[in-house]
């Protein structure tokens, strides 16, 4: 008994069935293996922590230029809600010479930590002397993490609440902004972290402040000696050109000006930026100079009997020096000045 072939229509069916089931078979596969690797990975990567950071400043003073440092006392609080963090022991103030806390408190109230303390904190500061005394400074306190990187935990600026005493005076100073904002700061080494490459990144606040000096009764204060000695040597093309004690003037003007340098420099630390300072002494010298060699050459007027010439350059010399030594310093400041707004 023979058998019957199957026609070819329901042969085509079959195969067509079969290669259906093949490939929903596949996709079922491959999907179950990519949700189980997605639910593994989800499961692996746990979110960081949050911390709402303010700081309130209660003072800011001992602007010491020449120390290149300031120092502010200020209250720092927390709110979290993981009480297994404690930022009072993690943070620190991560640009400053020597910090300490203290009044150290937690509470909580209802699901939130709330955690304070104050800190006196020693802050080093890059002065940008430039336009001294007319100058503007950024003084900038940064609040970092020490101990959580920002894969655990993330700080949020409490920007409501973080302000400064509005009592706060500085001599000389107004504070024309105040502004807190949170930070990552990135450091070229993982301190040896097994889980890290490359670099870490840890967490932190910066409160930053803005002031204006109100420097033109400082500037008159540290430059009138400077000033006295320009008047000085320009008091020499009054003498007459036959007069000798006029290089007696002028060493003495050279002097005072070296003086005043002395003591201004006393004030600034040391910089490679040429100061409005640096300007303002060097060109005095420079004009003192210019009297020094006016007087040389008056003085052999003198000796050829030529007084009267002699008084003719005297006179212009101390009308072309004067002018131009107000307008030079007049322009100095002025620019000094309009960079500060």
């Amino acid at each position: 008994m023979t058998s019957k072939a199957l026609p070819p229509n329901i042969l085509n069916k079959y195969f067509s069935i079969t290669n259906s089931m093949k490939k929903l078979f596949l996709l079922a596969f491959v999907g179950s293996g990519l949700l189980g690797r997605s639910l593994a990975q989800t499961e692996a990567v746990v979110p960081p922590d949050t911390v709402k950071i303010g700081v309130f400043f209660t003072s800011v003073y001992d602007l010491n230029l020449a120390e290149k440092s300031f120092t502010a006392d200020f209250w720092i609080w927390y709110n979290y809600r993981n009480d297994s963090i404690n930022p009072l022991e993690s943070v620190e103030i991560s640009n400053a010479k020597e910090f300490s806390f203290q009044s150290e408190d937690i509470e909580k109230i209802g699901d939130i930590n709330w955690a304070t303390h104050k800190c006196k904190a020693t802050v080093k500061k890059e002065w940008n002397l430039k336009n001294f005394p007319f100058d503007k400074q950024e003084l900038h306190v940064e609040i970092e993490d020490a101990i959580y990187d920002s894969e655990q935990l993330i700080y949020i600026a409490d920007v409501a609440n973080s302000k400064f005493d509005k009592n706060i005076k500085l001599d000389e100073w107004r504070i024309k902004t105040f502004k807190v904002e949170q930070m990552k700061k990135t450091y070229e080494t993982t301190y040896g972290n097994p889980e890290l490459t490359g670099t870490s990144e840890y967490p932190g606040l910066v409160a930053s402040f803005v002031l204006e000096r109100d420097g033109v009764g400082l500037f008159f204060k540290l430059f009138v000696g400077i000033f006295v000695a320009y008047l000085i040597s320009l008091s020499v093309f009054f003498m007459g050109p036959e007069n000798p004690e006029r290089f007696g003037m002028i060493v003495g003007a050279l002097f005072a000006g070296v003086a005043n340098k002395y003591i201004v420099e006393s004030l600034m630390p040391q910089t490679i930026m040429l100061t409005l300072p640096d300007k303002i002494h060097n060109l005095t010298f420079i004009y003192i100079i210019f009297h020094l060699v006016i007087t040389v050459f008056a003085f052999r007027l003198s000796v050829k009997e030529k007084i009267k010439l002699g008084w003719r350059v005297d006179i212009i010399c101390f009308l072309v020096s004067i002018i131009s030594y107000i307008a030079i310093n007049f322009y100095w400041v002025a620019e000094a000045i309009k960079h500060t707004r």
